[in-house]
């Protein structure tokens, strides 16, 4: 099965760099890119992905925003929290407010990948 990604970042070079990480080994596929969390929230709504990569510092709606309008909305998609801020309170409030892993700006690729699968193994249907 192929894992299917969104990727929120309100950075145009970064989010690249992510698509080639996510997509570096064949069993994941981004379906869709956004630079503000209006656009993610379409696109978790258009594509139904396995797991939302989602930046907290974004432009128009941030990241706990879209965490939010996510889970009260019951969107039953994975999200991991990739972030430049390193204190565990940011962390910590992510994690409360239903996020499913919170990683750092700057994890190897293959460390964001084995995230994204098991965020995405965790979310399939028993």
């Amino acid at each position: 099965m192929t894992c299917r990604v969104v990727i929120g970042d309100d950075v145009d070079e970064l989010r690249e760099l992510l698509c080639f990480a996510v997509e570096a080994e064949g069993d994941m596929v981004v379906v869709g890119q956004a630079a503000d969390g209006r656009e993610v929230l379409q696109l978790v709504e258009d594509e139904h992905p396995d797991v939302l990569l989602l930046d907290l510092s974004m432009p128009g709606m941030d990241g706990f925003e879209v965490l939010q309008a996510l889970r009260t909305n019951g969107e039953d998609v994975g999200v991991v929290i990739l972030s430049a801020h390193t204190s565990a309170a940011m962390s910590g409030r992510a994690l409360e407010q239903g996020a499913d892993r919170y990683i750092e700006k700057g994890t190897r690729g293959a460390a964001i990948r084995q995230v994204l699968r098991d965020v995405a193994r965790e979310h399939q249907p028993v």
